[in-house]
């Protein structure tokens, strides 16, 4: 306080000469104390608003990096190798499971491709329909006409048969040159068996069916999976040359036909992209703790607070994180041993993540990592630690009396859903999810709107008379559960972080007011001093006039 009220008024020698300048800026200096300790107040205020926006950052730039590992397949990496990727290459996403696989390539799938060779065509520029002619080609079974005017070149052909909206770009002509002269190519845009081109009828002189010849049949790629199918005449037959689905989680492309031994397809976890991915995700956490840490902490040997100490916002953001990371997962089930039912990992510390709760710790209330038990957990099963991770709200029923069928993004929560219906006469006459009525439609029931099971569909598998109940766990991981948080915290308008930031910035508007208005008193004030002294400095100078003219007169007679 005493910093507000610094300066003292000292006067001296009143009368002429007197520094009237002095005395009004110590006067102004000693009334502004309160504009002083307004503007401390303003800055402390702003040292806040600050501070809250790099809060505000670090878990936007924290919500940034955990979306990028929003599904099991981004956060858990897998690897795929071929024994010969001239033949056959190999994608792997999490569903993937470690192991070999031989795949055999017995052939590639290709389009069709016909060529005239009845009608070489040495001039582009001669025309090819002296009268109104048309062309139709059949495309996958289905035929196209295209109206061919009179004076069409060969060039118009080719460009009549390209636009066609019929045909809508399925089917390709071009005139190849071998030298000599142009031909017209008709090519199938689609690989498959099923995408044949033909020419089935044509008025165009020297354009009809017969005047094509197949340089290129339309088939099917046909592949064995670990020796399926079993018959030497049976195979795996896709319209494509990427066959994804023939092995779970492994998307191959198929690049050349192999001997009958086949391609050896190797599947591996990368154990240290998925540690360098969990060695990150607590770095990341931890930077965010360490920004609140800082603006929060009380110095110990002065007991001075920093710029957030003991703020309730900040606090009720701190400990909501600290609770999602130190939580249950939301939809995880503990295993129990004794039942083996469960999941193997339900919270961070079943992976060797947990918060250093030593108080003379240089990393208190940050989170540690045990790689040596998180490679276990990896290594004895990795999609259950991606899924912990990086579940995207996956359904499951817990009980055999239930099968879940659905849910809907953004309606149904995540988490533990109780479910209990009653069957009468050989139907459903009632259904709860959580206490709360459900819809029913036959044996299906549906979480109504507004309840945390909405839009979530299970089917009674237990229809006989009775009330029955099951359990559905809706899994969301930690990274995306983390991600909603932080953007419901860093949320632009509604954000935790922006409304308290927001009510600073209205105490700050009010200061600058209330300074404006002091200012403008101390303006005033110095004008009314100012008039003042100005006064005083006209009647001092006239009495000291008049003090000389006495002191002359004085002296005078003095002398006589």
């Amino acid at each position: 306080m005493s910093d507000y009220w610094s300066g003292q008024i000292n006067f001296s020698g009143l009368g002429s000469g007197t520094d009237f300048g002095a005395i009004i800026e110590s006067t102004i200096a000693l009334e502004g104390h309160r504009k002083r300790q307004m503007e401390n107040w303003k800055a402390d205020w702003e040292a806040k608003v600050e501070a809250l926006q790099d809060l505000n950052q670090a878990m936007r730039d924290l919500r940034d990096w955990l979306v990028d590992f929003k599904s099991p397949s981004a956060f858990l990496v897998k690897t795929a190798s071929s024994t010969n990727a001239d033949a056959i290459t190999a994608t792997a996403d999490a569903a993937a499971e470690e192991g070999t696989h031989v795949v055999v390539v017995d052939q590639l799938a290709q389009n069709d491709i016909w060529v005239n060779t009845a009608s070489p065509i040495t001039d582009l520029n001669a025309v090819v329909a002296d009268t109104d002619a048309s062309i139709t080609i059949a495309y996958a079974g289905k035929e196209h006409a295209i109206s061919v005017p009179a004076g069409t070149t060969a060039q118009g052909l080719m460009h009549l048969i390209n636009s066609n909206p019929s045909l809508g770009g399925d089917v390709r002509a071009k005139l190849i040159f071998d030298g000599e002269a142009h031909y017209l190519q008709l090519r199938g845009m689609d690989l498959g068996a099923d995408n044949t081109v033909r020419v089935t009828a044509s008025t165009v002189s020297g354009f009809g069916p017969d005047d094509f010849e197949c340089t290129q049949a339309a088939q099917n790629a046909r592949l064995k999976v670990d020796g399926f199918p079993l018959a030497a005449d049976k195979w795996i037959e896709l319209d494509s040359n990427v066959a994804d689905g023939v092995i779970e989680g492994v998307s191959l492309t198929l690049k050349d036909v192999t001997g009958p031994g086949g391609v050896r397809i190797g599947i591996a976890t990368d154990t240290e992209s998925v540690m360098q991915n969990v060695r990150d995700f607590v770095a990341k956490i931890n930077e965010v703790r360490t920004t609140i840490q800082e603006m929060t902490k009380i110095d110990s040997s002065t007991g001075e607070g920093s710029v957030m100490t003991g703020n309730y916002g900040v606090q009720m953001v701190g400990r909501r994180m600290t609770d999602i990371t130190s939580g249950q997962g939301l939809g995880f089930v503990y295993y129990d041993e004794k039942t083996r039912q469960g999941d193997p990992f339900s919270s961070l510390s079943h992976l060797g993540i947990l918060t250093d709760a030593n108080d003379h710790s240089s990393t208190h209330g940050l989170l540690l990592l045990d790689e040596e038990i998180f490679a276990e957990a990896l290594a004895k099963d990795p999609m259950a630690v991606a899924q912990f991770f990086a579940a995207d709200f996956i359904g499951e029923s817990e009980s055999p009396e239930v099968s879940f069928l659905s849910l809907v993004d953004g309606m149904t929560k995540a988490g533990r859903h109780e479910i209990t219906y009653t069957v009468q006469g050989g139907e459903i006459v009632s259904a709860f999810i959580n206490g709360q009525e459900a819809s029913i439609s036959g044996w299906e029931i549906t979480g109504k709107y507004g309840t945390t099971a909405s839009g979530m569909a299970v089917l009674a598998e237990q229809r006989t008379d009775g009330t029955h109940s099951a359990v559905v766990t809706v899994k969301q991981g930690k990274i995306l559960q983390l991600a909603e948080a932080l953007a419901d915290i860093t949320n632009s308008e509604t954000g935790t972080l922006k409304v308290i930031e927001n009510n600073y910035k209205d105490i700050i508007s009010g200061l600058e007011t209330k300074i404006a208005w002091e200012e403008a008193r101390l303006e005033r004030k110095e004008r009314t001093l100012r008039d003042q002294y100005a006064r005083l400095e006209t009647t001092l100078s006239h009495y000291n006039s008049l003090q000389a003219q006495l002191e002359s007169q004085l002296a005078q007679l003095t002398t006589s």
